[in-house]
């Protein structure tokens, strides 16, 4: 893999696992404004609404979780050889 691919590897890696609000939103099918009516306690979400949010949060922990292989999967295959 050229320098070039792998800094581009840790530059997505360190770039991509930042959840913002729209983020969230869209995943989940929220408003923004929704959201943070939760988050500011201005309003109480449903049973179903807080379902949508924890899946969306795993949602994004799993793909978190294979961009951290995937990078320790790229520079593993040169440092075990």
């Amino acid at each position: 893999m050229s320098e070039t691919d792998k800094s581009r590897a840790v530059r997505y890696a360190v770039d991509f696992p930042r959840l913002t609000m729209p983020d969230l939103a869209k995943i989940t099918g929220c408003s923004t404004s929704s959201l943070r009516a939760y988050r500011n306690g201005y309003r109480d979400p449903t049973a179903e609404t807080v379902s949508k949010i924890a899946d969306g949060l795993r949602s994004h922990a799993a793909a978190v979780e294979g961009i951290a292989a995937k990078l320790e999967d790229t520079y593993g295959s040169e440092t075990e050889a």
